[in-house]
């Protein structure tokens, strides 16, 4: 009976557990949900069997929650060891997960590490979806291996190793990594080293060892950022708390291949300093607290130790997007000086305000453009830069003991800048400048005491405003002085887009304006113009009792101008020709003259009216000057092909009426050509006379010269002459001194002579009787024939050598009488000196000039 009844127990048991590895499946899933439900994962598939007493072989199991989905394949598991061939997760971001992970009070870990078998996994599978694939790559492969209890390896796309502790997750991740390598921006070309991530529940505390290199391109400025050294962070998740300290990484930011300097001296100075390494240094821990982070100083300094610019007291909020900082820019070298700005900044809601010190000196600066020695500037800066419109404001005072530019050297220079500029779609600007030099050099040229004012608006659309000033006591050269500059100017127009329009006026005085041989005082010039395309300029000028008008055009392949200058009358030039020749007294007349060409070609048409034009030369009365000049200048030399003068006398003892001449100037060489004269009711002539120092001999013919008239000029020696005579004078022109050779005169018909009521010829009757009958026939001679040599010394002595046939008919008495008369001529004329009508005219005029003054 008992026997039956084990055999019977037997059979229920081996039934028993048939029937419980038939089901063991399904028994295993539902075993597995209890334990799992708290956790909220479900098995979706499993497949399992002993392969001995043991090891049981998975062949497959499905796990599954709202996060992750877990496939495992081909599991051995032991007393040792579980063994997974393949492990495939599917990582899922759900909609509410960052309300939750906000909602959830994250606690310290308190993980429960039994004993239990070593895990590995020979193939790891992570596959992301897209919504944290920004975070990690779509796919990784890795491999997973147990070799201690709860310390880890990981190989493959991702390199590290983990520890499990029951308060600490450690991993020691290398940068390394294929997976973070993949992952890398553009712009880093190398990352390098060890991440130490510490998981403590509620807190990760991450100290990176690293070597980054980065390049940062930009069109006009690239840069090489290398960072090296380590850094720690600690993160606390409940109260979303950033704690970070990078005092031990190296920052260097090293510029490359910058062209923001492109003019010299600016590229080889500045571009040396700017071009260097720059060392990015954060001293203080770095503070991130919701949407605040907060630090005490970043630091950027120059590779030289010369420029260090600092951030103090930093504070950004990304929510507010407000950033308050105080920045300080300081800089010391022997070639630029010492440079001082301190200036706190507010950043929000992206617009940029800031107001500030600014303060520099310098001894000398003598590798820029502009060289000066002991210069100083200090004044406040204010900005305010926003994304559609920036604005910026300049308040300066500086000073410098010289400054030079080219060859422009000024010394004690004082300047004030006031200024606000407005950048949006188009600059907009109010400004006022006052610059001050007690001496300004320019080549030759000097000027003291010097000031400009100059006030510059440009509005919203363009439109430009600019007014000033500008003086000086004296400017001064070599050859010109010039006292009590003063000069007004506008300029206004559009400078938008498209063509450029703007008109400029001015208004410039001059007290006095003298040079060695001329002094002019009170000159005004009233200037006003228009540029576009090209300058079209007008310059009105009065001064010295001339009026001109100046019109001129400017364009990059023209410089046309026209030139208009007027003295009328012309008696108000005496205070200029004074200077140059006082011998030359004008009487009265008009002179006006006009020029036409190009400056920048050097040449002109010109033309110079004379009318009625009377002066007074030494003892030479010139009257009545009429003539129109017109005539080319080109390639520095003068061309006047033919124009007629008119002169209605000349008074030098002798008078010269009705004289007209043709005026000729050939490459620079005048002449006068058909020069023709009345001389005593008679008529001179020459062919051609040469206006130059050279010597030259002349041709000078005289036709039908009246003898009364000649003899008139000598009245005070009691002869009468009547009738004419023609002759030719060889006259040789030296260093502007005249002489006569083998000249000839030659009577035309029938003349007269008479010697009555001459004292010293009766004087000379009565001495020597023996006299009175010879010279008796003279006292009424008829002149058949008169010739005369004529011969001129340069210092005026003139020699007549005069033979005369005739007969005195009363006594019936046939005469030959030679002559030798010999006297100086400069002496004769200074006897014959003007008449009392025209010494008047000349008093009268000069009279006038001098009330006028």
């Amino acid at each position: 009976m008992i026997v039956k009844f084990f055999k019977w127990l037997i059979v229920i048991l081996c039934g028993l557990f048939l029937a419980l590895y038939v089901a063991r499946e399904r028994l295993a899933v539902m075993i597995a949900e209890h334990y799992l439900a708290p956790q909220q994962i479900s098995v979706s598939c499993l497949n399992w069997s002993f392969s001995s007493w043991k090891q049981i072989n998975v062949q497959q199991l499905c796990l599954d929650n709202q996060h992750v989905s877990l496939r495992l394949d081909n599991t051995q598991i032991t007393q040792e060891r579980i063994h997974v061939v393949n492990l495939v997760a599917q990582l899922v971001l759900s909609s509410d997960d960052t309300q939750k992970q906000q909602q959830t009070v994250w606690q310290p870990l308190q993980l429960t590490l039994p004993s239990r078998p070593l895990l590995s996994i020979d193939n790891v599978t992570i596959a992301s979806d897209k919504a944290i694939s920004a975070l990690l790559p779509q796919k990784l492969n890795v491999s997973l291996q147990e070799n201690k209890l709860n310390h880890f390896s990981v190989s493959g796309d991702v390199l590290s190793e983990v520890v499990l502790q029951d308060n600490l997750v450690n991993v020691a991740l290398k940068l390394s990594s294929p997976a973070l390598q993949n992952q890398l921006p553009t712009p880093i070309s190398a990352l390098q080293g060890v991440a130490h991530i510490g998981y403590f529940g509620d807190r990760v505390n991450l100290h990176i060892d690293h070597t980054v290199a980065a390049n940062l391109e930009h069109p006009t400025c690239g840069a090489q950022v290398t960072s090296q050294g380590s850094g720690q962070f600690s993160f606390d998740i409940n109260q979303q708390h950033l704690i970070a300290d990078l005092s031990n990484a190296d920052i260097v930011f090293k510029p490359s291949e910058c062209t923001v300097l492109q003019k010299e001296p600016y590229r080889e100075v500045l571009g040396a300093m700017l071009n260097q390494p720059w060392h990015l240094s954060m001293p203080s821990q770095l503070l991130w607290q919701g949407t605040r982070l907060t630090t005490e100083r970043l630091i950027l300094s120059s590779d030289d130790g010369e420029t260090t610019i600092s951030a103090n007291t930093i504070r950004v909020d990304s929510q507010t997007s407000q950033v308050d900082a105080a920045i300080s820019i300081a800089h010391q070298s022997e070639r630029l000086g010492k440079l001082q700005v301190e200036t706190p900044i507010e950043i929000v809601g992206g617009l940029i305000n800031g107001t500030g010190e600014l303060e520099y000196y310098s001894d000398t600066l003598p590798e820029l453009l502009v060289q000066a020695e002991n210069i100083g500037l200090d004044g406040r800066i204010r900005f305010e830069i926003g994304a559609h419109q920036s604005q910026f404001a300049l308040d300066m005072q500086g000073r410098a003991k010289q400054v030079q530019y080219d060859d422009v050297n000024m010394q004690s220079a004082n300047v004030s800048i006031n200024t606000q500029v407005t950048v949006a779609d188009q600059v907009s600007m109010q400004g006022k400048l006052i610059a001050q030099t007690d001496e300004l050099n320019y080549q030759l040229m000097s000027a003291q005491k010097s000031q400009l004012q100059l006030e510059v608006d440009i509005s919203k659309n363009q439109q430009l405003e600019a007014s000033g000033s500008l003086a000086s006591q004296l400017l001064q050269s070599q050859s010109m002085q010039v006292r009590g500059i003063s000069s007004q100017f506008a300029l206004s127009g559009n400078i938008g887009k498209g063509e450029v329009f703007t008109k400029l006026s001015a208004q410039t005085k001059l007290g006095s304006l003298k040079t060695p041989k001329l002094e002019v005082n009170n000159i005004s010039i009233d200037s006003q113009g228009q540029q576009s395309r090209t300058g079209v300029y007008e310059h009105f000028i009065k001064g010295g009792g001339v009026e001109a008008v100046f019109k001129h055009q400017y364009s990059p392949l023209a410089h046309p101008y026209q030139l208009v200058v007027t003295a009328k009358p012309s008696v108000p030039l005496q205070s200029v020709l004074n200077a140059f020749e006082p011998k030359l007294k004008l009487v009265k007349g008009d002179i006006s003259a006009q020029a036409k060409g190009d400056i920048n070609l050097q040449n002109a048409d010109f033309t110079v009216h004379i009318n009625e034009l009377s002066a007074l030369y030494d003892t030479h009365y010139v009257e009545q000057i009429n003539t129109v000049i017109a005539g080319q200048y080109s390639s520095g030399k003068i061309n006047i092909p033919s124009s007629k003068v008119l002169i209605g006398q000349v008074r030098s003892g002798v008078v010269l009426s009705n004289i007209s001449t043709w005026l000729h100037v050939d490459e620079g060489d005048a002449y006068l050509s058909d020069i023709n004269a009345s001389l005593f009711d008679g008529n001179v002539s020459i062919e051609r006379l040469n206006l130059s120092l050279q010597p030259q001999q002349v041709q000078v013919k005289a036709q039908s010269l009246d003898l009364g008239l000649i003899a008139q000029a000598g009245r005070e020696a009691g002869i009468e002459l009547n009738g004419r005579v023609s002759g030719v004078f060889p006259m040789n022109i030296v260093d502007a001194k005249v002489s006569i050779e083998q000249g000839k005169l030659l009577s035309i018909g029938e003349g007269k002579l008479q010697v009555a009521q001459n004292a010293s010829i009766e004087a000379l009757k009565a001495q020597q009787p023996s006299l009175k009958s010879v010279i008796g026939v003279l006292d009424d001679l008829t002149i058949d024939q008169l010739s005369s040599d004529v011969a001129l010394t340069p210092d005026g002595w003139l020699t007549l050598g005069v033979q005369i046939v005739g007969e005195n008919k009363q006594q019936a008495q046939p005469v030959n009488f030679n002559y030798t008369h010999q006297e100086n001529i400069f002496t004769l004329f200074r006897a014959l000196r003007l008449t009392d009508e025209i010494t008047q005219k000349v008093e009268n005029a000069l009279t006038k000039q001098e009330q006028s003054q």
